[in-house]
């Protein structure tokens, strides 16, 4: 069985963004799986995952901004920004509620931010975790980030410590660990992030994901295309050009498409912009990019593809 889509998966906690990869190739023997994003160890929620030919258009999803929801521990400091790594040091949060809200109010809209040191990110080439794991100490650039939301829905107290929950939705390269830290440090008490559930990638969500427990069971009963999204499906964010049944092989052999081909034309499109050419059964034939502004004759070309799917 050959699978072409999207899969959202909901990751269990304390597993790789790679292992998820892993899993669902083993699970449906498809070898070409990838994923538009990682997500920490400890985080669980929204894994978009792009299987066979729809590799090629991980790019063009619409997996941004991602939200969460999640906890963050203030009191206590670890080296790793939450619960996976050695605790620092503990001290009690004496801050009022106010204060804590007035110190996460600093990391709203658009600012720069310091990855934490055990993280993906790349220096020279090579992930800062393995760096730090080395004990060697690189300098990081800060990265331009925006939060577009952060709610915090309850402050409890237990033990000298205040745990925050929130809602927060950022843009790609975001490090909710990082927040947690820096307002720890901006309050003087430290803080960890202990919690964390993606809930939505862009146009994907939680409510579309499948647990690999579910996947599995799918694939022993022959229903694992169930869990797979079209391509056209996918692709929500492009306007879309319906081409005739008989002209489906030239677009299959990347020739421009002209005006004679498409089946009506009762969308506005922009010269430029890039649009999704399916066929009448809505299946993802190639991205193009329309030129066809000015188009009157039948065989005027309207688009040309730039990645031909089929």
């Amino acid at each position: 069985m050959t699978l072409n889509g999207i899969v959202v998966v909901d990751k269990p906690p304390f597993i790789t963004s790679h292992d998820v990869v892993d899993a669902f190739r083993a699970i449906s023997t498809e070898r070409r799986v990838g994923h538009c994003g990682t997500l920490d160890p400890q985080a669980t929620g929204v894994i978009v995952l792009v299987v066979g030919k729809a590799t090629r258009l991980s790019q063009y999803l619409p997996v941004d901004p991602k939200e969460y929801e999640g906890e963050i521990t203030l009191g206590i400091e670890t080296e790793t920004y939450d619960t996976m790594g050695e605790v620092l040091f503990e001290k009690e949060c004496v801050s009022s509620d106010d204060e804590i809200l007035e110190a996460f109010n600093k990391f709203t809209g658009t600012f720069f931010q310091l990855p934490p040191p055990y993280s993906a990110k790349k220096v020279r080439g090579v992930p800062l975790y393995k760096l730090a794991r080395k004990g060697e100490s690189v300098e990081v650039q800060p990265k331009e980030v925006t939060v577009e939301k952060l709610d915090i829905l309850n402050i409890r107290r237990e033990n000298g410590k205040a745990i925050v929950s929130f809602v927060i939705s950022v843009s790609r390269g975001t490090y909710i660990r990082s927040i947690a830290h820096d307002v720890g440090q901006i309050l003087g008490c430290g803080g960890t992030l202990t919690s964390l559930r993606r809930v939505k990638s862009g146009y994907f969500t939680i409510d579309m994901a499948w647990t690999l427990d579910r996947l599995e069971k799918a694939a022993s009963e022959g229903e694992l295309e169930k869990a797979i999204i079209k391509p056209s499906e996918a692709l929500p964010n492009l306007k879309t050009v319906v081409v005739k049944h008989g002209y489906v092989g030239k677009v299959a052999r990347g020739e421009p498409i002209q005006l004679r081909m498409i089946k009506g034309l009762k969308t506005k499109y922009l010269r430029g912009e890039i649009v999704k050419v399916v066929d009448e059964r809505n299946r993802l034939l190639s991205l193009a990019r329309w030129t066809g502004d000015l188009a009157k004759s039948p065989l005027d070309i309207v688009a040309k593809s730039f990645l031909v799917l089929v």
